[in-house]
């Protein structure tokens, strides 16, 4: 067990609900701003993300936020519209 005890938090040591007002902030910021973060990924899939994204002529970095994005769109996370629209290969 901890010795920190937030004031919001459940019972579970690992809880996270402190953070929902941070969410709530988070969903507001500007959808323009490229947010940049550290990604883990096994050799195997990073391998082919990198040989999917040569075939598209894109770099790796452009492929995954295509691949996120479109995965959002499909699932309805995400609306269509053109300002959070991925560019397409030229």
């Amino acid at each position: 067990p901890h010795s920190f005890s937030h004031p919001h938090s459940f019972s579970h040591p690992h809880s996270f609900s402190h953070l929902l007002p941070l969410t709530s902030y988070l969903y507001k910021m500007d959808s323009n701003k490229t947010k940049s973060f550290v990604l883990r990924i096994d050799a195997r899939t990073m391998a082919a993300v990198e040989a999917w994204a040569a075939d598209e002529f894109r770099s790796t970095n452009g492929q995954l936020q295509w691949i996120i994005a479109e995965a959002l769109r499909r699932s309805g996370r995400l609306k269509k519209t053109s300002e959070n629209k991925p560019k397409e290969k030229e």
